[in-house]
């Protein structure tokens, strides 16, 4: 589980399940909706992990403004950068988020 704060006082989850060899990812989004990603099948050992989207829960249209992919890379045991991708009636946006663990 990941909490994300919106930068509008309200918190996003995204939560992360095995199956089978691949990642599914679903985000709960402070917009509303719930879109699912899932992860290509991923080597024994990875720095990196990329997500494409399944479908998507909550929305109003299709078209309305939801992720639809993220790039996660692992840059050390401390370090995580994420890429997240972003639709909204056709428009495409991207946030970075770079973590480092807190010792």
């Amino acid at each position: 589980m990941e909490r994300h704060d919106s930068g509008n006082g309200a918190e996003m989850i995204s939560m992360y399940s095995a199956e089978g060899n691949r990642i599914i990812l679903t985000h709960y989004c402070s917009a509303g909706n719930q879109p699912t990603l899932e992860s290509q099948a991923l080597p024994v050992a990875s720095k990196q992990m990329n997500f494409s989207f399944v479908r998507a829960t909550g929305l109003k249209t299709p078209d309305d403004g939801h992720r639809v992919g993220l790039s996660m890379t692992f840059e050390d045991k401390d370090q995580l950068t994420q890429i997240w991708n972003y639709s909204d009636h056709g428009k495409k946006e991207t946030d970075l988020f770079t973590f480092t663990r807190v010792k």
